[in-house]
């Protein structure tokens, strides 16, 4: 089948604010992150497949899986 081709990433607004995305052990040992501000979320696996993307608002919360080698990239 075809390749898919990723939508690109949507651009910064150089007059926002930075994204403020505050992590925490929680229980279990997973990482959990609460968003206190908007910001956009990815997590990857260590294969590049990706687990979460969301732009997260004020309040929203994710607990990370506690699986080995996963990457995240945040932007506003």
């Amino acid at each position: 089948p075809p390749l898919s081709v990723p939508k690109p990433l949507p651009r910064p607004d150089p007059n926002a604010p930075p994204p403020v995305i505050v992590s925490a052990r929680a229980p279990g040992g997973r990482i959990m992150l609460k968003a206190v501000q908007t910001g956009w979320v990815q997590i990857s696996d260590k294969k590049g497949l990706v687990i979460y993307k969301k732009v997260m608002q004020p309040g929203d919360q994710y607990g990370v899986p506690d699986f080995p080698g996963l990457t995240m990239i945040t932007s506003n």
